[in-house]
């Protein structure tokens, strides 16, 4: 039924197609990186077999690491069958010409058994179904390498075909089965009997991978030679097994045969240590610490905990054995393992490794499940067959000499720590590392435990560096930072570093650059590279710049720690993973910034130096101009065209990036993010960091104040903001400030100092000292009803801020904005909250939007369109007289352009006067909001022009560049598309919302009928609750028809049935649920009689009654002397007059009604009050009256304290009394004889059977006179009306309703009785009930002085236009006033008869409207 709405099916259709099922296999096919690692090629440096030499020499060479996965997948099932069957003594590895791999190995087999509960043999089930294993089991200490259920499954699934062969000798019976295209189809399993003479058991597996998945075409010597290693390793770790590669035996009988054939060198130094689980072996090393190991038969390439528990005993033995020879405070650590070659192969209980790839062993030494102490005389031994203490002394007096013999070529700055063979003639091995701050260099210092100071410098950099590409060499040397640079690394202007001897006199011979991982740590990197290669470009084409990866998120799960290094990678990888079961075990931690790291996860990164060092290349053109393109400022358009035309991708994992992809690539990532910070949306008008404090503040904060400190923190703990803290604090000052030009509406409240005009609100007290809370207003413009119907960000499994908020204005107009990110900049300017509200208006009712004029609350200044140009001219106030007799010019200044603060005025306006001895003194008198400033001038007649100018601004309107709801970047030429493209946007969240509100209805009115019925059923004996449990209690109601909880869809949920009490179970209970449902099928039949408009104005009659605007400031005595803007001010000889500072502010006049108009609003509301009273009679004589039942179909309810009968006359006599006051004093007026009747009116003018008005524009027919003051005298006042409930408003009575906060009843009150109140409580007699002086004398011919009578229903009030008022004037009461043409009328709700001016002057305050003055908020 709901989805015959077009809007609602396209939502429907479209939520279809969005939202996807995956199964596992094609889960583990789309997000490779999760389970087998990555299917793109590195390069990297590794052991190989040489057959020429017979031996293992490092080469560097070309994988697939998920390719090597799968493989190993296999290899180490074959090689975990030894732990299970001791008796194994065999496994063949064969590769054919069609790339089929075949691993077998003798021993026991997969167990030949059929599962009769999943109908399946377990080899099918180990080898075609995921999530199987034998060693799920972790309180059982295992010791082989797969226990994660995946094991083979990969490799079945990332094959084209896939076999397995056992053969069981004990059954002998012979198992077989195929599965095809990545697991996704199967033959049946093949059983046979087997019985012949010589049978062993044995296990085979052959693959043919699927090579286009790993982006291969075959296997080519690459990757043959790593499987033949693989095999190599095989053979080296399982003793008492042969392994074969290609029908080749390979002649590798124990670990130690292994070892030796890593050692070219140094054989003789080898030493080892073994126990039941651990083997080591130990020899001296000529090329750096290096390492071999192995866990459970996995090679760990990268080491871990395991050779670190290793490495540190026999460094701390060394030290023990030095200690009387060298001073051991200045040997570091490396200078040891420089000089050791490790091997170990252990076994470990349950390993834990860093990733699914299990190139690193992550386990606790406590949980080894075994110890091996390494003995002081092992080590001994070692060192006495072998050089290694000689070495490592021989080292030590280098780094000591060479400190002294370079102190000449020491560089002495600040928070340097300079690398000790810097300068000196092994500076070329020298790298530099420049970090982003100081907390990213103390993680660097950490890391030089592990690779030394020697060859390695660090250097902070104060945030980001300045952009070179336009600048000179001469400019760029008066930047600080630019200087410590080109002195750190000693190099030169018009110096060619692609000559060797040039480079040789350079400190350093590598810059590495550490910085965060986010896109400020990227534009870091940029600013370096663009320096370096605006100069110096030779230097970055030899990969003299290089960066130092460090991971952004690190996720552990199930014992596994995955490192993810840039945010789309990692956002891949979370779509994916959050639909496993397990996900809820899965940690997530961001690094915001290097700081976030630990001294332990430094060492971590520096150990793997090599593997997280990458080098910017530059190779060509492209790369060379890429670079250019994004730093040259004239490049701007062809660096917007890159920018809008970029598409995200995973960076590299290779050891290289060239500029042309760091710049179209990482670097544009950067301009995009700062564009998404910097610009705000169309919608909600807010920018990223706004929208994560509201988001805040609605869901921790909407109804308490908080330290601004305590919410930047919670903000960007709650929403995951990933920059600094005290960016948020400063925007949460700026949306609270207040001042003038400040904002027309701040969101939050400012409780304590948060700035002033007089500094632009720089003078804020700090964040820990001010609190804030939310500002009402600011949820009346964001209802609370449209937060469940917002698209919501998810981040690191983490429900955040919505995309953006929907308003019921567009605020981005309210406020204004400004802007300035990579390529793009914005200016919008602020605009009246009212007349934004009425262009709303007019839209809802088919209209186009109006221009509006900028508009500053409490801004005093004259603000005009720029003829012929999309802009505004912002003017201040200037006053001046001249006095003769001491030749004194004085100029009062009232006010100030929005931009130019108090204090700037004084400084570079005033400042520069005063020393020019033109400013003989001045005077202040500024309050929070009012500038004035009293200034004597030396022997001038003219006021100077840099006043003059000072006071003139332009408020520019050509650069409103936001994004729309689709998040793409536009230009608006004018207001009016902002209004349109935000309608469409709010109109459809409308009509979402009404349906919405259907669909909670329904569902409750379910609710309470399945409640009725299964209390009826109870009572009834048609269902029992005896004897039964939950599941068979929920299972009857089922077989009765009653479904789950109707407000719980998402879930199965019957408590809302289960869960009542016995009390419950009464007749009363079901009248009172059935109230509930004849309620709820009020409300539902109410919405659907509703439209999206309905609901539209509705929120804005409730934000317009509570949003009080500033009454508009207009100046009544203006100096015929005055003028403004030429530079030139006439001679004016001094004159009686008060400047306009000098002003009493109660004298000052505001905008006024006609008294016609307020006439007519008075009786339309009798005539509304004359029907509630004739039903009442009827009713009453009849005696028929039921009071309850009367008021209650009115909206009407009496409390306990008043009685029905009487309400009605409570609720007149606040009305009726003033209406009476009013009209005497019109009748009284002789002002007023020729518009106001005296006696009562002819019958033919009253009207008694006119039906109730429906809309306010529709003007009753006039009562009279006579009838009101007989209705009047009727009643008496009152003292009790505030014990008066309103649970709906009469829409004749109460145009306009609000809700009272303080009442938890949801109590609802007028804001006419608000007004009248404050009537009935005012006891000064100088002022009439809305708060205006009285004035015993009314001169039409002078508007100054009409007593302005405020009509109390003007705020609710569409427009109205003057003819049709006067049309409906009945005859003999046509207004004295002439009617005004529409183009005299400035932007209001309704439009007004205006008196005429009998001697207009110009006011500088008030829009050019020709004789006419007009009305204008």
């Amino acid at each position: 039924m709901l989805f015959r709405n077009r809007c609602c099916r396209r939502l429907f259709s479209s939520l279809i197609t969005r939202y996807k099922i995956q199964n596992h296999r094609e889960n583990i096919l789309s997000r490779p990186d999760s389970y087998i690692g990555s299917t793109k090629e590195i390069t990297c440096s590794q052991f190989l077999y040489n057959d020429n030499v017979n031996q293992m020499v490092k080469n560097t060479t070309s994988y697939v690491p998920g390719f090597l996965k799968i493989f190993d997948e296999i290899l180490v099932n074959a090689a975990d069958n030894k732990q299970r069957d001791p008796n194994m003594t065999r496994v063949d590895i064969s590769i054919d010409e069609f790339n089929k791999i075949k691993i077998r190995n003798n021993g026991k087999c997969i167990p030949i058994q059929f599962n009769p509960s999943l109908d399946l043999y377990i080899p099918t089930l180990v080898m075609g179904h995921l999530l199987t294993s034998s060693n799920y089991d972790d309180d059982e200490k295992k010791i082989v390498g797969g226990r994660n259920g995946y094991g083979a499954k990969l490799c079945n699934i990332y094959s084209k075909q896939f076999t397995v062969v056992c053969l069981d000798s004990e059954q002998k019976k012979k198992f077989s089965q195929t599965w095809y295209d990545n697991m996704s189809r199967s033959d049946p399993p093949i059983i046979e009997e087997v019985d012949y003479l010589g049978i062993e058991d044995y296990t085979e597996v052959s693959f043919i991978p699927d090579l286009s998945r790993f982006n291969m075409s075959r296997l080519d010597d690459d990757i043959i030679n790593i499987l033949k290693k693989r095999a190599f390793d095989l053979a080296g770790t399982i003793s008492g097994v042969k392994v074969s590669f290609n029908g080749e035996l390979i002649n590798v009988s124990n670990f130690e045969d292994y070892v030796k054939l890593h050692l070219s060198e140094m054989k003789e130094s080898l030493k080892f240590f073994k126990n039941d689980r651990w083997e080591v072996y130990v020899s001296q090393s000529s090329q750096g610490f290096q390492q071999v190991s192995f866990v459970n038969n996995i090679v760990t390439h990268n080491g871990g905990s395991h050779v670190d528990y290793i490495t540190n005993q026999i460094v701390s033995h060394i030290k023990d054995l030095l200690k009387d020879k060298i001073d051991l405070s200045r040997l570091k650590s490396f200078h040891i393992k420089n000089q050791l070659n490790i091997f170990i192969k252990c076994t470990i209980e349950n390993p834990s490794f860093n990733s699914q790839t299990k190139e690193e062993l992550t386990s606790r030494i406590s949980e080894f499940g075994s110890t091996c102490i390494i003995p002081q005389s092992f080590v001994s031994n070692f060192l006495e067959s072998s050089t290694v203490l000689e070495s490592i002394l021989s080292s030590y007096k280098s780094s000591s000499l060479s400190n002294k013999n370079s102190n000449n070529k020491k560089i002495f700055l600040p928070k340097l720590d300079d690398a000790v063979y810097a300068g000196s003639q092994d500076s070329d091995k020298c790298s530099l590392f420049l970090t982003e701050g100081d907390s990213a260099k103390a993680l660097v210092v950490a890391g030089f435990s592990v690779i030394g100071r020697d060859f390695y410098g660090v250097f902070p950099l104060k945030g980001k560096t300045i952009n070179v590409r336009d600048l000179s060499f001469d400019e760029c040397m008066k930047n600080v930072e630019f200087q410590n640079i080109t002195k750190i690394i000693n190099i030169k202007r018009n110096v060619d570093y692609s000559i060797a001897d040039n480079r040789n006199s350079l400190r350093y011979g590598k810059v590495i650059l550490f910085t965060d991982q986010d896109v400020d740590g990227i534009h870091i990197k940029g600013l370096v590279i663009n320096m370096f290669h605006k100069f110096w470009p030779e230097l970055v084409e030899l990969g003299f710049i290089q960066t130092f990866r460090t991971p952004l998120i690190k996720v552990k799960w199930n014992g596994e720690t995955i490192k993810f290094y840039n945010k789309f990678e990692f956002d891949e990888w979370l779509n994916e993973a959050k639909k496993r079961k397990d996900f809820s075990n899965c940690k997530i931690k961001y690094y915001k910034g290097l700081g976030t790291s630990t001294k332990e996860e430094a060492i971590e990164y520096f150990k793997e130096i090599d593997k997280n060092l990458i080098t910017f290349t530059c190779f060509n053109e492209e790369d060379h101009l890429s670079i250019k393109s994004v730093f040259t400022r004239s490049l701007s358009l062809e660096r917007k065209v890159i920018i809008q035309n970029h598409t995200s991708t995973a960076s590299s994992n290779s050891n290289s990036l060239s500029l042309s992809d760091f710049s179209n690539n990482e670097l544009v990532e950067f301009f995009k993010y700062d564009i998404r910070r910097s610009i705000p949306s169309v919608v909600d008008g807010f920018k990223e960091s706004q929208r994560k404090i509201i988001y805040t503040m609605f869901n921790k904060f909407e109804k308490n104040e908080i330290k601004v400190n305590q919410l930047s923190g919670t903000t960007a703990y709650y929403t995951l903001y990933h920059h600094g803290e005290d960016f948020l604090t400063s925007t949460i000052i700026k949306m609270a400030q207040n001042f003038v030009g400040a904002g027309n509406i701040n969101f939050l409240q400012p409780i304590g100092q948060f700035g002033t005009r007089a500094s632009g609100g720089s003078d804020h007290a700090s964040g820990r000292y001010i609190h804030t809370s939310l500002n009402p207003l600011t949820r009346l413009l964001f209802p609370k009803e449209d937060d469940k119907l917002l698209k919501y960000i998810e981040e690191e499994n983490q429900i955040i801020e919505p995309i953006y908020y929907v308003p019921i204005i567009p605020t981005i107009l309210v406020n204004g904005c400004k802007g300035i990110a990579s390529g793009w900049n914005t200016k919008i300017n602020p605009y009246n909250p009212i007349d934004i509200i009425y262009n709303i208006r007019l839209m809802l009712d088919g209209k186009e939007p109006i221009k509006m004029i900028p508009y500053y609350k409490n801004f005093k200044g004259k603000i005009i369109k720029n003829d012929g140009k999309e802009s505004f001219i912002i003017k201040g106030l200037l006053t001046f007289s001249y006095n003769n007799v001491n030749g004194v010019l004085k100029i009062v200044i009232n006010e100030l352009p929005i931009g130019l603060w108090t204090n700037d005025f004084k400084e570079k306006v005033l400042g520069p006067l005063y020393e020019q001895k033109i400013l003989k003194s001045y005077n202040e008198y500024h309050s929070n909001n009012n500038i004035h400033f009293v200034l004597f001038l030396n022997k001038s007649t003219v006021v100077p022009t840099k006043i003059v100018n000072s006071l003139t601004r332009t408020l520019s309107s050509k650069n409103m560049m936001l994004f729309d709801g689709n998040g793409n970047l536009k230009h608006y030429e004018n207001t009016e598309g902002i209004f349109k493209d935000f309608f469409e946007i709010r109109k459809n969240l409308y009509e979402k919302r009404l349906l919405n509100e259907i669909d909670l209805l329904l569902g409750q009115l379910m609710y309470y009928k399945n409640q009725k019925q299964f209390i009826d059923n109870i009572l009834c004996n048609r269902m029992s609750l005896i004897h039964k449990s939950k599941n068979q209690f929920i299972e009857d109601l089922k077989l009765n028809g009653f479904c789950s909880n109707p407000l719980k869809k998402d879930q199965e949920d019957y408590n809302y049935l289960t869960n009542i009490s016995l009390n419950q179970f009464t007749e009363t209970e079901i009248d009172k649920l059935q109230q509930k449902i004849e309620d709820t099928d009020k409300k539902i039949n109410l919405f659907k009689s509703s439209t999206w408009k309905n609901l539209w104005n509705n929120d804005l009659d409730r934000f317009e009654a509570s949003y009080k605007p500033q009454k508009p400031f207009y100046a009544s005595n203006i100096p015929e002397g005055y003028n403004f803007g030429n530079g030139e001010i006439p001679i004016v000889e001094k004159q009686n007059y008060s400047p306009v500072s000098d002003i009493d502010t109660d004298s000052i006049i505001r905008p006024i009604l006609s008294p016609v108009e307020r006439m007519f609003e008075l009786a339309e509301n009798t005539k509304n009050m004359y029907e509630y009273a004739e039903k009442y009679e009827e009713k009453k004589k009849a005696s028929i009256f039921d009071p309850e039942s009367f008021l209650e179909a009115v909206g009407l309810r009496p409390t306990t304290t008043t009685k029905a009968p009487n309400l009605l006359e409570k609720l007149f006599n606040p009305f009726i009394q003033p209406f009476k006051k009013e009209f005497e004093k019109f009748a009284k007026d002789s002002s007023f004889k020729s518009i106001l009747p005296t006696t009562p009116l002819p019958d033919n003018l009253i009207n008694n059977n006119s039906p109730r008005r429906q809309q306010p524009s529709s003007i009753p027919e006039v009562k009279a006179y006579t009838d009101l003051q007989k209705l009047a005298n009727s009643f008496q006042v009152d003292p009790n009306f505030d014990q008066l409930k309103f649970l709906k408003p009469p829409p004749s009575i109460f145009p306009l309703v609000e809700k009272n906060s303080n009442n938890n009843n949801n109590l609802l009150k007028s804001r006419p009785i608000k007004i009248l109140e404050k009537f009935f409580t005012n006891d000064d007699n100088k002022k009439d009930i809305f708060g205006f002086p009285k004035v015993d004398n009314i001169d039409l011919k002078n508007p100054f002085t009409v007593n302005p009578l405020m009509s109390m229903f003007t705020t609710a009030k569409p427009k109205i236009s003057v003819d049709d008022i006067i049309e409906k004037i009945p005859k003999g009461l046509k207004p004295a006033f002439p009617t005004p043409k529409p183009d005299d009328i400035l932007r209001f709700h309704t439009l007004l008869p205006v008196p005429t001016l009998p001697n207009p002057f110009e006011n500088p305050l008030l829009p050019k409207t020709g004789n006419k003055l007009a009305r204008h908020i």
